[in-house]
Order: structure tokens, then C-alpha cells, then sequence
């Protein structure tokens, strides 16, 4: 009995005469273990300590917008001849491009610097030269110009050539006067006066060393269009977004223009601000986080993009990271639905965008529910180049938060119905919610506990 080696033996009510246990002792032995265990966890998960658990809180609201007047921003229009094409809805597509531009200018602050620029408006397609050479500044980049901005808008017409490398040329004129210079390019299609080709002229004009960034908006344009646009963006540190439609364009032109409700993000998900859709100014300090929520209704989809401003005074990190997360909140947890990190901080401005897109098979990022989005900055990993984060670096941030019922599903599919879930119980503070992987161990336990005395009165009363 190699087994019982080095044990002694106990009373004969207790040991079996080989030294083993009887099977009543042992299944009374691991009852007791077990129910000790459950006691335990229980006391552990009722008693465990940490940030406390709260659901978000509401922005209070601000009396007034407040424009970052530090942030200049050029609006380039595409006034050629391709904008007089239906858009989809019955209406000319420089009709759709008036309209968002109007509601961009009557959400503008005194403060807003903003000016416009528009090319192939005065010059028909005819006449190649003239019309490539047809790009003029409407409004110069300033504040309290709104009225002037209204006319220029009012008095668009599509007519011409597509000269967007002309433009983006004279755009550089255009902000010479400011330290950050932003342009908001809006085309529905490729550049028709190359070459040079526009991003050509986007990268001299970034090998000349001058600080240009370009937010490109391509308005139902196709493919070609879309790849030029994008590189555009690229070359100069900007982002390219593509717009199907009159809302999307709308949408699409306020996301770049500095304006914005003030607002406190939460250092954490689980005190992530609750807000809606809409633009919002908020500001990060390194180490700390900012975190908002969003609650999305069936068939909804959230996009969320940030801009993190630098200055001229701004210390340039070239290995430190800005991050942007999205992620899905339900009683589990939460899972990561889009990324995008972007690396170097210093007087440029950072863009960053995620997208909640609805796929097929009903993944976490197109169910109803609740969001997170945050935004962290991640330090290099050499400690002499962090410094200037450790030393308290706080850099401004614009928030744009769209939703939308649209999908990117040609046959979007229904998504399963769910049940209500009823509200949890608030816990005190400093408690948190017993974890899950607790009760399947508890289960388990009363399982196993369940198996052996089944087994063992099943061999007593057996014949």
C-alpha cells in the first residue's frame, strides 16, 4: 500500500483498516472544504476595495460656446463644374455644400477664425488656362466675420476647373500671418489642372518647411479622388474623411472647425462623462486620462474624432504617443471596438478618429448601448525625452462626437432582440461588483460537492 506511505493512522470510524478514508469521511471532509470556500469568496468579493463604481455624470451645460480662437482655420470649397451633379436627393451637390456651410457659419463664435476660399467658381471648363488659375480667397481667415461669410456662401455658383493644388499654393498666402495654419479642403473630385499633381504640391509645400496641415473631405467622390485626397492628408499630418451626403458634409465641416461646449472628461471608464453628439473643448494633462460615454439606440452608429493642439511653446516628444480608444460597455465589461494612435507631440496639432462601424454577424460595435471613448498619452520609453511630460504638460483638446442611424452594410441585418437588464443595485463606496469568475467557482464547488455523495450513496444503498 505504497499509497499510505509515512501516514498514521486515526479512530476506525474515520480510516478504513488499509489507512484510506471511508467514503463518508472524505465526502464530509470536502463538503466542509467546500462550504469554507464559499464563505470566503463571498466574504472577499463583499468586502474587496476600489475606485468606486459611478455611473456617468451629466456635462453642465455652458452658458455659451467657446471657440478656441488659437486654432485659425481656411475652408477651401470646390466650386467646379462637377458640383452642379445631382447629389442623390434632387438637389445640385454645390446646393448640399451652401447648406452645410451655412450651418457651419451660424454655429460660429466671434471668436471663430475662420475663412473661405473657393476654386472653378468664376471660370467655365472651356477655357483651361483661365480656369485653372481660378481659385479665390472669398473671406480671409479672421474673427467676428460672420456676415461676410454668409454672402460668400450665399453667392457660390459651380462652374469650372478642379485647381486644388493651385489653391492649396495659394492657401499657404492665405495664413502666413498665424503659427498654426489648418485647411479644410471640401472636393468631389481629382485635381483636373495637373500636373503637378495636388499632392505633389502638398509635399513641396511641406519640403519648404512650411507647418500646413490639411483636413480633406471628399464629397461622393470616386476612387482616384478619394486616394488623392487621402494622400493630401497624409503629406501634411491631417486626416481624409469621405461624405455620402448633405448631412455627412454638414457634419464633416463642423468636426474641423475649432468650436465647442466646455466640458470634463473622467479620469477613468467607469467615471467616464456622460454626453451626446455634438462638439466639445476639454483639455489633458499627462499622466492623466479624459473619458466620455455615449448611449446609442438600435441601429445607431457613434464616430468620434479629437484633435490634440499643440503651440509654438509646446516641447517637441517625437516618440510619445496620443491614443483613442471606442469600446462597447455592457455588464461584462468592456471591449475595444477602434484604436488609432498617433505618434510625436509638439506644436503640431494631433488627429485622431474612431468609428463604431455595424458588421456583419452583430459584433459589439453596432449593438445598442453604452460607449466609452478616451483619450490617453502614452510617454516614450526613454526617460530624459519624457520629461517635459513628467514636469505637468496640459495640451487643449477639440471633441467631435457624431451619431448616426446609417450603416456600412449594403443589407444591414436586424440584430437579435435583447432583454431588458434590470438596473443594478448601487454599492456602497469603495465597493466593487462581485466578479463573475467568483460565482462559477462557487458553482462549480457545490457541483463537485453534488458528484460525490451521489457517488457515495449511490455504492451505500446499491444492492
Amino acid at each position: 500500500m505504497g499509497h499510505n506511505r509515512g501516514r498514521t493512522g486515526g479512530s476506525p470510524a474515520t480510516w478504513g483498516v488499509t489507512g484510506r478514508p471511508s467514503g463518508t469521511a472524505l465526502a464530509f471532509v470536502l463538503l466542509t472544504i467546500t462550504l469554507l470556500a464559499v464563505v470566503l469568496l463571498v466574504w472577499t468579493a463583499g468586502t474587496a476595495t476600489a475606485a468606486t463604481t459611478e455611473e456617468p455624470t451629466e456635462p453642465q451645460p455652458a452658458p455659451t460656446a467657446a471657440p478656441l480662437g488659437s486654432a485659425p482655420v481656411l475652408l477651401i470649397i470646390d466650386a467646379s463644374g462637377s458640383m452642379n451633379a445631382d447629389d442623390g436627393s434632387g438637389q445640385p451637390k454645390i446646393e448640399a455644400a451652401r447648406t452645410a456651410l451655412r450651418q457651419l457659419v451660424d454655429e460660429l463664435g466671434t471668436d471663430s477664425q475662420v475663412g473661405l476660399r473657393a476654386y472653378g467658381h468664376r471660370t467655365p471648363n472651356t477655357d483651361r488656362e483661365a480656369g485653372c488659375a481660378d481659385t479665390e480667397l472669398l473671406v480671409p481667415v479672421s474673427s467676428d466675420n460672420i456676415d461676410q461669410l454668409r454672402t460668400a456662401v450665399d453667392g457660390l455658383s459651380a462652374s469650372g476647373f478642379t485647381p486644388i493644388g493651385a489653391s492649396l499654393r495659394a492657401a499657404t498666402e492665405d495664413l502666413v500671418d498665424f503659427e498654426q495654419r489648418t485647411v479644410v479642403l471640401i472636393s468631389d473630385g481629382i485635381d483636373t489642372c495637373a500636373p503637378p499633381a495636388a499632392c505633389d504640391v502638398a509635399r513641396e509645400i511641406v519640403g519648404e518647411g512650411v507647418e500646413l496641415r490639411v483636413e480633406a473631405i471628399g464629397f461622393q467622390v470616386d476612387d482616384a479622388a478619394a486616394d488623392e485626397l487621402r494622400c493630401i492628408a497624409e503629406v501634411t499630418g491631417g486626416t481624409y474623411r469621405p461624405a455620402d451626403n448633405a448631412e455627412d458634409l454638414a457634419r464633416e465641416l463642423r468636426a474641423n472647425v475649432p468650436t465647442g461646449e466646455p466640458i470634463e472628461g473622467g479620469p477613468s471608464p467607469a467615471e467616464a462623462t456622460l454626453i451626446g453628439p455634438g462638439q466639445y473643448v476639454d483639455e489633458i494633462s499627462f499622466p492623466e486620462e479624459r473619458w466620455y460615454a455615449v448611449d446609442l439606440e438600435p441601429g445607431d452608429r457613434v464616430r468620434a474624432s479629437a484633435a490634440v493642439i499643440g503651440n509654438d511653446e509646446t516641447p517637441s516628444i517625437p516618440a510619445a504617443e496620443t491614443e483613442m480608444i471606442l469600446s462597447f460597455v455592457d455588464v461584462i465589461g468592456s471591449t475595444p471596438c477602434d484604436t488609432d494612435r498617433v505618434r510625436g507631440i509638439g506644436p503640431q496639432t494631433v488627429n485622431l478618429a474612431v468609428d463604431g462601424l455595424q458588421v456583419a454577424g452583430g459584433t459589439v460595435c453596432s449593438e445598442p448601448g453604452r460607449y466609452t471613448i478616451g483619450l490617453r498619452i502614452i510617454p516614450p520609453e526613454d526617460s530624459s525625452e519624457s520629461r517635459p511630460l513628467r514636469d505637468g504638460l496640459t495640451l487643449p483638446i477639440e471633441l467631435f462626437v457624431a451619431v448616426t442611424s446609417s450603416t456600412v452594410l449594403d443589407e444591414p441585418t436586424e440584430a437579435p432582440e435583447r432583454p431588458e437588464l434590470a438596473a443594478p443595485v448601487p454599492l456602497p463606496p469603495g465597493r466593487q461588483p462581485t466578479p463573475p469568475s467568483l460565482y462559477l467557482l462557487t458553482m462549480s464547488g457545490f457541483g463537485l460537492v453534488g458528484a460525490l455523495l451521489g457517488g457515495f450513496f449511490s455504492r451505500k444503498l446499491g444492492p
